[in-house]
């Protein structure tokens, strides 16, 4: 059976959006779909076109059509049903439900491969569904998965509005009274609230390495696989030592902050690093790759 299950995917996928981590995910999930580009109007807006598919207008939208029903009216007449398809907004919402209906947890006991997407295990054995009984990478996962859009973006937005008020061209009696506000802006609000983010994430990422150092010290697998594990220390992502849905998540705001110079490299070494192996990963270039070819302009996250 084919990675799709059946299902037709569509993504309705706009220039300079958040599209690239949806398709960035159906990358990872294999999964066979079609990209409808938008383009932005005149006024850097999504055009009304997306208005179609749902109401707010905004991309990403991801369309699934689910593998037509077989109704069975007696026993010698079958017919096929196509039930309509779905139609996804939000990419929070969307990731969800492709990692619902399409990432498998892996075989137990089976190796891993530490780059391969995967869901954290949500409980700790003998503590299955109980309060307090799930896995602390369960619990980061859950919270990343709210946290990317609720509260992350909305500051990197924020920056990049004031940067593009202070650069648009206003007449010169207004322009030093709107090149104050965001500057104001910037510095009271804006930079002291990102760089609380970013402490978070490196205090996390932090902890998460000394984690995966102390559980890969632990193995029984010898000198050899010792020094290997001393020599290359085990990756750390934002949920714990696996690569999850929410780090593609993650990605968009973050790689926006790297590209606005937002991350300071000597406050933020680790955040800094992660955010450059993600955009070396794989499933990253190649969501890259294919805008770059569907939209024939160079990739830019806005």
């Amino acid at each position: 059976m084919s990675a799709n299950r059946g299902a037709k995917i569509i993504l309705h996928s706009l220039e300079r959006s958040r599209s690239q981590r949806i398709l960035w995910l159906l990358e990872e999930l294999r999964l066979a779909y079609d990209i409808q580009p938008y383009k932005r109007d005149a006024t850097q807006r999504a055009p009304a076109s997306l208005k179609h598919l749902h109401p707010l207008g905004k991309a990403p939208v991801l369309s699934i059509a689910p593998p037509p029903a077989s109704a069975h009216h007696h026993h010698h007449h079958h017919q096929q049903q196509q039930p309509p398809s779905l139609i996804l907004a939000e990419s929070a919402a969307i990731i969800e439900y492709l990692v619902d209906h399409f990432l498998h947890p892996p075989a137990t006991g089976a190796e891993h491969p530490p780059t391969k997407l995967t869901l954290p295990p949500r409980w700790t054995a003998g503590r299955e569904n109980q309060p307090g009984g799930e896995t602390a990478a369960w619990l980061r996962y859950r919270y990343l998965m709210h946290y990317a859009e609720g509260s992350l973006m909305p500051l990197v937005v924020m920056r990049i509005l004031m940067d593009v008020v202070k650069t648009a061209p206003a007449p010169f009696f207004v322009k030093p009274v709107l090149g104050i506000v965001p500057g104001i802006v910037n510095k009271e609000y804006t930079r002291p609230n990102l760089e609380t983010h970013f402490g978070f994430l490196e205090a996390q990422l932090e902890r998460i390495a000394g984690e995966g150092a102390a559980a890969g010290g632990g193995g029984g697998g010898g000198a050899a696989a010792a020094a290997a594990a001393a020599a290359a220390p085990a990756p750390a992502y934002l949920a714990g030592t696996q690569f999850t849905p929410a780090d593609i998540l993650m990605s968009y705001p973050l790689v926006i902050a790297e590209e606005i110079k937002a991350i300071d490299p000597d406050r933020f070494p680790r955040l800094r690093g992660y955010v450059k192996g993600l955009r070396g990963m794989e499933g990253y270039r190649r969501a890259v790759q294919v805008l770059e070819e569907v939209e024939g302009q160079e990739y830019r996250p806005f």
